[in-house]
């Protein structure tokens, strides 16, 4: 049976073909052919009547599906099509209607990708505000001497052995020559150590940068502006205790499918740095976070106009450990390090508004980051005719990721009993180059400034961080 239909009907209409009183004989009719694109019929033959049904035309959209988000939400509308009606049929009937790239292209706007490329911005920030901490800490002073770091406070890689005085123990003491130390005079003196000593810094940091598309999710472009503080107390020669804060605002688009998002980052946390007072040092800070999320998703295809408007929030937890060496060498500061990191990012669950049937609800994601650091520090030191100090820097650490950070979620479209699918958002990498400049100008005593320039590099990423700051002693 051939059958020639104008307009679209619902699903399920009748339509009855045959009726008869003295009953249908033989099989029928076993097939039927039509001229509609998001319909199928069905036979219905019974004692006294042939019918034809209308029924959702069979759907192949996870066929058409090129990567991974692609057939994560063609999976999801083929287990909706059979039964879809409302809004959900519309947006069925309206992407059938489409060519196949332009199919793949909605395929993307739906899958909401942007909630878990989110998940790695977040990540991104603190990692990078971890780095403007740990520099920071670096800066001061390796003793209780209520000055900036100063090179003259550091001990040669030559470490040399005192001989004790009629009044010292022995103690192993650094110098930058032999005849720096006296044998019989015992250790190598200290700067003054005052244990009632505070020191208070602030900084401005601004970021951004962008990311290209992995193959399944889209790139994006990414700009942070914040402000960070920390005050701390020496608790005896080399050791110092203190807490910190930061806020942030960021902003993400997405370079494919129209996505943004508006995030603020509110940071505290407390951080310890021992100085050995062998040219050792230890850094331990911990960060407890929360993020405020607002994102929009503008969805357009086949006629098909919506704008999808999330607003959630999150927390995050962050440990950082780095243990480095400080020594002065050929007229500079040589700092290598190594450190590890672990972050947590939890956002909360949502549903999406504005969008009808294709707004999302989304659960709960939970984001894991493990990294570690290699690499180092130089400084020098000048003084100019003013008399201040001025200290150009240099750095160049690797970063490497241990942890899956995809930034995968379950979701599913605003109708009831709808399946749960699992887009991925984007994927920046395992591997990346830190490389930075700085200058730190020490006008006087108890006062320092700075202003610093990182990069964050891989094959597919470069982000761009400025900053500046001061630190004062009391």
């Amino acid at each position: 049976m051939n059958v020639i239909a104008s307009g679209t009907p619902d699903i399920g209409t009748i339509y009855t073909i045959v009726q008869t009183t003295t009953g249908v004989s033989g099989s029928g009719y076993t097939s039927v052919t039509d001229n509609l694109l998001v319909r199928d019929f069905l036979i219905l033959q019974n004692a006294n009547t042939i019918q034809l049904q209308t029924i959702a035309f069979t759907s192949n959209f996870a066929g058409l599906g090129q990567t991974y988000n692609q057939i994560q939400v063609g999976t999801a509308l083929d287990t909706l099509n059979p039964t879809a009606t409302g809004d959900m049929r519309t947006v069925i009937d309206a992407l059938a209607l489409l060519p196949a790239g332009p199919q793949r292209a909605a395929f993307d706007q739906i899958s909401g990708e942007l909630h878990g490329t989110l998940a790695i911005t977040s990540l991104q920030h603190t990692n990078r505000l971890l780095g403007l901490l740990s520099d920071q800490l670096r800066n001061l002073s390796p003793v209780g001497s209520g000055d900036f770091f100063a090179m003259n406070q550091l001990p040669d890689v030559r470490l040399l052995s005192a001989q004790p005085s009629a009044t010292s123990p022995i103690r192993l003491v650094s110098a930058s020559s032999q005849e720096d130390i006296d044998p019989g005079q015992g250790t190598a003196s200290a700067v003054p150590y005052d244990g009632n000593m505070w020191d208070g810094w602030v900084l401005g940091y601004g970021l951004g940068g962008n990311t290209q598309g992995d193959g399944n999710a889209t790139g994006l472009n990414w700009s942070v502006g914040g402000t960070a503080f920390g005050i701390h107390r020496w608790l005896e020669e080399g050791t110092v205790a203190g807490f910190f804060g930061a806020y942030g605002a960021s902003f993400v688009r997405t370079a494919g499918p129209n996505q943004a998002a508006n995030v603020d980052h509110v940071q505290l946390g407390a951080y310890l740095r021992r100085f050995d007072g062998e040219g050792n040092y230890y850094l331990l800070a911990g960060s407890w976070g929360f993020d405020d999320y607002r994102t929009t998703r503008s969805i357009s295809f086949g006629g098909i106009t919506r704008t999808a408007l999330g607003k959630y929030d999150g927390q995050q937890g962050a440990v950082y450990l780095e243990r480095g060496w400080q020594r002065s060498w050929a007229g500079a500061v040589v700092q290598p390090l190594v450190a590890l990191q672990y972050i947590h990012i939890h956002q909360n669950g949502f549903t999406e508004t504005g969008a009808g049937a294709l707004n999302l609800t989304v659960g709960a994601i939970e984001t894991d980051s493990l990294r570690s650091f290699l690499g180092g520090r130089l400084m020098w030191e000048r003084s100019t005719r003013l008399g201040w100090l001025v200290q150009p820097t240099v750095s160049a650490r690797w970063m490497h990721e241990f942890l899956d950070t995809s930034g995968i979620f379950a979701a599913r479209f605003g109708v009831p009993g709808g399946p749960v699918f699992a887009p991925r958002g984007l994927d920046q990498g395992r591997d990346w180059a830190l490389l930075g400049a700085g200058l730190n100008l020490l006008p006087r005593d108890h006062l320092a400034l700075y202003v610093s320039y990182d990069v964050q590099l891989n094959a597919r990423q470069a982000f761009h961080t400025g900053s500046g700051g001061l630190q004062l002693v009391w």
